[in-house]
């Protein structure tokens, strides 16, 4: 009986480590929010330093009419809990699975969307 629990919870315990090392993760400023899903635009630190949020939100638009930014569905918890997305916010993204390459990318498999800002 030892044996079992031991091997399920060492079972248990990899799948685990393998689904965290196949997260990624993104950070960027929401450009739109638009039913179920969120443009985010990468930007550094460097990029936004001193800048307003009229010029925040003014560089985000300059860089999502290059469709530079990344379509993300919200995630169920982030619907579960109402959370509102505006522009100009910082969000880091955890997602998994793959990209669509269009002109915005589009990531569909969604885990979390965190206000940083």
């Amino acid at each position: 009986m030892k044996k079992a629990v031991v091997g399920a919870a060492a079972l248990l315990s990899i799948i685990l480590i393998i689904w965290i090392f196949n997260q990624r993760v993104s950070e960027g400023y929401v450009l739109s929010a638009e039913g179920s899903r969120v443009l985010v635009i990468p930007m550094s630190d460097i990029d936004v330093e001193g800048k307003t949020e009229k010029d925040l939100i003014a560089a985000l638009e300059d860089k999502g009419i290059q469709s530079e930014g990344t379509y993300y569905d919200i995630p169920l918890i982030n619907k579960t809990f109402d959370t509102e997305f505006q522009k100009g916010q910082k969000v880091k993204v955890y997602w998994t699975g793959y990209a669509l390459e269009s002109a915005p990318a589009q990531i569909k498999d969604t885990l979390l969307m965190i206000k940083t800002h």
